[in-house]
C-alpha cells in the first residue's frame, strides 16, 4: 500500500484572490457550480473527491494520469484542477 497522498495548494496572490472570490461570487449567484477536474492515478481517491465536489454544487470530470488531464484540459478547459503531484508519468 502506498503512502498518503501528497496534495499541493497553490495560494493565489491579493490581487488573483480578489479576482478568483469575484468568480465563485457570480457563479455561486447563479447558482451554477463550477467545472472542475479531478486528476488522480488512484480511482478511489478520484471518485471520493469528485463526489464531495459534486455534492457542493459543482460538476467533477475524472482523468486518471497527467497524460489524461492535459487531453481533457486541451478538449475543454475546467474552471479549476484538483491535482495529485505524485503520479506516474507525468505529475
Amino acid at each position: 500500500m502506498a503512502g498518503p497522498a501528497k496534495i499541493l495548494l497553490v495560494i493565489p496572490t491579493y490581487n488573483e484572490a480578489g479576482n478568483i472570490e469575484r468568480l465563485l461570487r457570480e457563479v455561486l449567484a447563479q447558482g451554477l457550480g463550477l467545472d472542475i477536474l479531478v486528476i488522480d492515478d488512484h480511482p478511489e481517491v478520484a471518485l471520493v473527491v469528485a463526489d464531495a465536489l459534486e455534492s457542493e454544487g459543482h460538476q467533477a470530470f475524472v482523468a486518471g494520469s497527467g497524460e489524461e488531464g492535459l487531453q481533457a484540459i486541451e478538449q475543454s478547459p475546467p474552471d479549476a484542477v484538483f491535482l495529485d503531484v505524485v503520479m506516474p508519468g507525468i505529475d
